[in-house]
């Protein structure tokens, strides 16, 4: 194998150990976010996510009906 090869593998196997790298910083930043607002695993993190996804979908439900409401009560004096 030439030297030229050689140095091709050795910049490739460097690339890809930052790459690495850089995407382990990254999990751990996400895991450092998601123990701040009370998850310790991305499977927990989902759980929550659609928990408020369904108590957001009520609550705007809820607002809707509330602001239909006031318009049928109050609309003319808008």
């Amino acid at each position: 194998m030439s030297a030229n090869a050689l140095l091709a593998i050795k910049e490739s196997l460097n690339e890809k150990v930052r790459a690495q790298d850089k995407l382990l910083g990254r999990k751990e930043t996400l895991l450092e976010q998601l123990d701040k607002l009370g998850c310790s695993t991305f499977a927990e993190a989902e759980t929550a996510i659609d928990t408020l996804e369904k108590d957001i979908e009520k609550k705007e439900k809820l607002f809707k009906e509330s602001l239909e409401d006031f318009k049928d009560k109050y609309g003319n004096l808008l």
